[in-house]
């Protein structure tokens, strides 16, 4: 189980290394944090663990989704200051 955690840690970052768009970000988010992403499959799977791992899997697996919330909202602020600096370096002014 935690092997496949740290599958999705990997995976996640691999993605969003790969984003250049807020857009694109917001998918992610919602293709990784969604009722039918991963990490909702891994919770379902704590089930099947025995009783005295699930403590810590449930820990993991918060971790987990504390950490790709954070790195989200970090990377949203980066990307939208890179959007707005493009947006204002791409404006002319009207000396009309």
């Amino acid at each position: 189980m935690k092997d496949q955690i740290s599958k999705l840690k990997e995976t996640f970052h691999q993605e969003i290394t790969e984003i250049t768009h807020s857009k694109d970000l917001e998918q992610l988010k919602v293709k990784v944090l969604g009722k039918k992403g991963p990490i909702e499959s891994v919770m379902q799977s704590l089930k099947d663990c025995l009783p005295e791992e699930r403590p810590h899997v449930g820990k993991a697996i918060n971790d987990l989704k504390e950490h790709i919330t954070l790195s989200i909202d970090a990377y949203l602020s980066k990307l939208s200051l890179q959007e707005q600096e493009h947006a204002l370096s791409s404006e002319t002014e009207d000396l009309t």
